[in-house]
């Protein structure tokens, strides 16, 4: 029987669906208010919504925060191209869509990382808050776990059609290509293959458009610059990925991080046999993704359950990551349970962050207000998923007239 059910799983089609189910059962239990009671959120309402009614297809050259966003803005863009009043469920669906097509990436895609259906694992379980989870706009988080594989891509593995596909979109849909590009350079400085060199060329054009646009962002002011770089924090960040559920001394998740970081290096330099440079990808990864959060967020005391959780996704995710490497890499066998069991600590932080609720704002239903009203309407999105912290933006009867001329579901009752 047991040899039976491995040999199924070994079947590529079979392992795809049992996963692809895997991961939209973690996104119900963790965020499935995302799809049960569909909001807009954050600037999907407030700024882009109100770009592509007034500009159209002209939002995916404009940049949001300082950075080009992509793929949420092709969400946003499929979502209320197809209907108004059904926009926030839509919005949904496809992210939902987008998180289970990257997990499956991480388990299929040629890459370095070790127990890859494990890894996969680790990024819908990842010990923060499921802010990123569920939602049209924070699909550009899921568009850099992209960029990361790519960055940990096999040498030789060709595929070339696919990396490039994933830097052009994902590169233009996250500033993690500033990280992802320098490390897909020196790549092709050192196995000098055109499947390396193209794929270094194409993330280098990325991150100058992706450099670019936070320029001109920093320059204009067009949003909040962050108000100082607290590089003090970087210890304590990586301490919570051990130590947040259960100690609220900063000192205590200061050491987790230190030992943490020590039985990473350490682990990296006991490797048995196999080339050390997966470590080292992995330790600039995990060190770039820090100093990019850290420089984003300026001095703020951030925390990965209630005060910027999705700054903690990638530093969590290239963590676990980093430690399922070791389980197969280290040379010490005996030793093997140090990372499993700093594994088993990450999973022991989940409780606190496992789910995240949000009200119902009755979108269609403020649609319909605005389509029945002369002038302008404001509208109520989503900030933290409460009624107190909401943000509003306005749109004029008109225009939303104009919108259930067009949309299919414009008789329908719910939301």
């Amino acid at each position: 029987m047991i040899a039976r059910v491995i040999g199924l799983w070994r079947r590529p089609v079979v392992k795809a669906i049992a996963l692809s189910l895997l991961f939209a059962l973690i996104l119900l239990l963790r965020r499935g208010d995302s799809l049960l009671v569909p909001s807009v959120w954050n600037e999907d309402g407030k700024l882009i919504l109100p770009d592509i009614v007034h500009n159209g297809l002209l939002t995916l050259v404009h940049s949001l925060n300082g950075y080009f966003v992509t793929i949420p803005k092709l969400i946003d863009l499929i979502a209320f191209g197809v209907s108004a009043t059904q926009y926030p469920l839509i919005n949904a669906i496809l992210a939902w869509l987008v998180a289970i097509g990257v997990g499956l990436t991480v388990a299929f895609a040629p890459t370095v990382l070790r127990h890859r259906s494990l890894a996969a694992l680790a990024v819908f379980l990842v010990p923060t808050d499921p802010e990123v989870f569920g939602i049209g706009l924070y699909t550009l988080w899921w568009a850099g776990i992209l960029l990361l594989l790519v960055a940990l891509w096999k040498p030789g593995e060709g595929r070339l059609l696919w990396r490039v596909l994933i830097l052009g979109i994902a590169g233009l849909s996250s500033p993690v290509i500033l990280i992802v590009a320098p490390l897909l350079v020196v790549r092709s400085a050192r196995w000098r293959m055109r499947a390396e060199i193209v794929s270094a060329a194409v993330a280098v054009a990325a991150a100058i458009m992706q450099g670019i646009a936070i320029i001109e962002n920093t320059v204009n002011r067009s949003s909040p610059a962050p108000t100082g770089f607290n590089g003090a924090s970087a210890p304590k960040m990586v301490g919570e990925y051990l130590a947040y559920s259960w100690t609220g001394s900063a000192t205590i998740r200061i050491a987790a991080g230190f030992a943490l970081a020590f039985v990473l290096i350490a682990g990296s330099v006991l490797v048995r046999g196999r080339p050390r440079w997966p470590a080292v990808a992995l330790g600039y990864l995990l060190v770039g993704e820090i100093v990019l959060s850290l420089a984003r967020t300026g001095g703020l005391d951030l925390d990965p359950v209630h005060a910027g959780p999705r700054y903690f996704f990638y530093p969590f995710v290239l963590i676990s990551w980093f430690l399922l490497w070791l389980v197969t890499s280290w040379r010490w066998r005996p030793l093997v349970a140090v990372p499993i069991a700093l594994l088993v600590l990450g999973l022991v932080n989940l409780p606190p962050g496992w789910s995240r609720h949000n009200v119902d704002l009755r979108w269609a239903q403020q649609v319909r207000a605005c389509a029945a009203a002369e002038g302008p309407t404001v509208f109520e999105v989503q900030f933290a998923g409460t009624t107190d912290l909401t943000w509003h933006f306005s749109l004029d009867g008109r225009d939303c007239r104009a919108w259930l001329a067009r949309d299919p579901f414009a008789g329908s009752t719910t939301g």
